[in-house]
């Protein structure tokens, strides 16, 4: 906002003379300082920038007085806008700090998983080749009959028993051969 021409003491020109809201769109333009400090700051430049403010009215006064409020309201709102989102985003690192311990606990079970798998299969491929080497064993002895035939028990050559003659009540030395019936050690 202009100040009225007759407010002015001296000669002045349109540069020299700044509204308050041209001061202030200066000011959230730059880099935003602590919100005291910008309070401080505008009351500063506004009583430094030209002798002739001292002149404002009661009207201009209130009018920068509620610009200045609505400015400490935005920066208020932004700050707590700020705030809602710092606090999001520690929520944010929090439970991603918990997903990171829990997918660590998860790799640990895995890694043990797969030690446990690996010596499973190594146990299968031990008992895998000793199947294979009992079926050899196996193949081995069923083909091996054919050339060992176990001995069948020989029955023992005994000594053949020589008949005794059968005698007769007769007397020897009739018809029959006394060599025939008699028999001889």
């Amino acid at each position: 906002m202009l100040l009225p021409h007759g407010s002015c003491h001296g000669k002045k020109t349109m540069a020299n003379k700044k509204s308050l809201g041209d001061i202030v769109r200066e000011e959230v333009q730059k880099p935003q300082p602590p919100i005291e400090s910008v309070a401080e700051m505008q009351t500063t430049q506004a009583s430094s920038s030209s002798p002739g403010r001292k002149n404002l009215t009661k009207a201009d006064l209130e009018q920068m007085v509620s610009e200045l409020k609505s400015t400490l309201e935005e920066a208020q709102d932004s700050e707590c806008t700020l705030q809602e989102k710092v606090m999001e985003l520690q929520a944010m690192v929090q439970d991603k700090d918990e997903l990171i311990t829990e997918l660590k606990q998860n790799l640990e079970q895995i890694e043990a998983l797969k030690q446990e798998l690996e010596e499973a299969q190594d146990t299968a491929l031990q008992l895998s080749e000793a199947n294979s080497q009992l079926v050899q064993e196996l193949d081995t002895l069923k083909t091996a009959p054919t050339t060992l035939k176990p001995t069948q028990p020989q029955t023992r050559n005994l000594p053949q028993l020589v008949q005794r003659p059968q005698h007769s009540l007769t007397q020897p030395g009739g018809d029959e051969d006394f060599a025939n019936n008699t028999w001889l050690l």
